[in-house]
């Protein structure tokens, strides 16, 4: 069985495309996925957004994801990350554009947790892994 460590940013289009590319291989093809959060926003600038807001934007979906698989097993993350991946990039997503304000960010998050097993507070705090950029 192949092994896959898949590294995405929950805001980012382009992880969201490929990660449906990702769990559609796994429906053909014998392969496990170890889903790993990261934040692009964290990692990079982008014209027109301060800093600041950037990584406020940024590290609310990624520090529930973190928190998840911190609580309740690295086995939540690919369950939530689809879930909340519908509700930011699939049509009437959250993310028209990218700027969208950090609040809207926590509410999309927050209603995304039910269709899993990880009822993990929103507002959790950052586990320590989290805070030197591992998982």
């Amino acid at each position: 069985m192949d092994h896959v460590d898949f590294w995405f940013d929950p805001l980012c289009p382009y992880s969201w495309i490929t990660s449906r590319w990702m769990v559609e291989r796994q429906r053909h093809r014998p392969v496990t996925v170890l889903w790993h959060p990261l934040s692009l926003g964290l990692l990079h600038t982008a014209p027109g957004v301060a800093p600041d807001e950037l990584q406020e934007l940024a590290r609310g979906p990624v520090r529930v994801l973190a928190a998840a698989a911190e609580a309740h097993g690295e086995h939540v993350v690919g369950p939530l990350y689809t879930a909340l991946g519908q509700r930011l990039h699939d049509d009437g997503g959250a993310l028209t554009d990218i700027r969208v304000g950090f609040f809207e960010l926590r509410k999309v998050t927050e209603r995304a947790l039910p269709d899993t097993s990880a009822p993990v507070p929103a507002g959790g705090s950052r586990p320590p892994s989290a805070r030197h950029g591992r998982g």
